[in-house]
């Protein structure tokens, strides 16, 4: 389960800056202490808890060094949010970007603080993981991406802010060439595998939201009913194209004992 800690070391945002940014943008912002913690879960873009008196909210950050370019885009995700949450309920409410980077050192939005349980490598004390259970939270995985693929992008600003053409085409091709920057040994199966998927590249795909990082520990379930899914982060790989592609991303992440190394 993913825990809300003290922020680690190194990775501290300026309390004052923030609070009195808050306090400007926010109406009615309370006038005590302001709390930050931070979710263990996570490394790539930094999630912080933050709280004063009643109110709470999530803040996100990009990694710290040096970030690629296109990635880690704070504003984009919050768009992205802004476009979808009023569809898809499980995409938290997303409250105001900023991309003053003297408030905190980055660009950052904050948004809506969802509570629940995040299942990852084991479950909550008060669950007792049966096979029927299991079974329950994996059908609403899947009816959930099902109906995130069911939502119409053509009436959102969505329809611009992707493209949805040549979508399989550029990840295959976008993959390949990150490997081949990145790699580090020559990898005799590798050259058959991309030859293989350059040649098997879909004529035409259809072409729905995809969140693209879809996974268990990306969600968040009720505490009273592990079953039902109360939330889904991380849409900064989000976009418009094939939702197969999805699946696919999906399924990478099934791992079983028995697996070759």
């Amino acid at each position: 389960m993913a825990a809300i800690i003290p922020v680690r070391k190194g990775e501290e945002l300026p309390a004052d800056k923030l609070t009195a940014f808050l306090r400007k943008m926010i109406p009615d912002f309370p006038e005590e202490p302001l709390q930050i913690q931070q979710f263990s879960a996570g490394r790539s873009n930094l999630t912080y808890l933050l709280s004063c008196g009643e109110w709470e909210a999530v803040l996100r950050r990009p990694p710290l060094g040096p970030v690629a370019p296109k990635a880690h885009d704070m504003k984009r995700e919050s768009a992205w949010l802004t476009e979808i949450h009023p569809l898809f309920s499980l995409a938290p409410k997303p409250l105001l970007f900023c991309d003053d980077e003297s408030i905190i050192g980055s660009p950052f939005f904050i948004m809506e603080r969802r509570k629940g349980i995040v299942l990852d490598t084991e479950f909550p004390a008060h669950v007792t993981p049966k096979e029927e259970i299991c079974r329950n939270i994996s059908e609403t995985m899947v009816d959930t991406l099902v109906a995130l693929h069911h939502l119409d992008y053509t009436k959102t600003r969505l329809a611009n802010m992707a493209k949805p053409e040549g979508f399989m085409e550029r990840q295959v091709y976008g993959w390949i060439q990150r490997y081949e920057r990145a790699k580090t040994d020559d990898i005799q199966e590798v050259e058959a595998l991309t030859k293989w998927l350059a040649s098997h590249i879909p004529e035409k795909s259809e072409a729905a939201i995809i969140h693209y990082d879809y996974k268990l520990n990306n969600a968040l379930f009720a505490e009273d009913d592990i079953t039902k899914m109360v939330g889904l982060f991380d849409w900064e790989m989000s976009t418009v194209g094939d939702p197969l592609a999805d699946v696919a991303v999906a399924m990478s992440y099934w791992i079983q004992e028995d697996d070759p190394p």
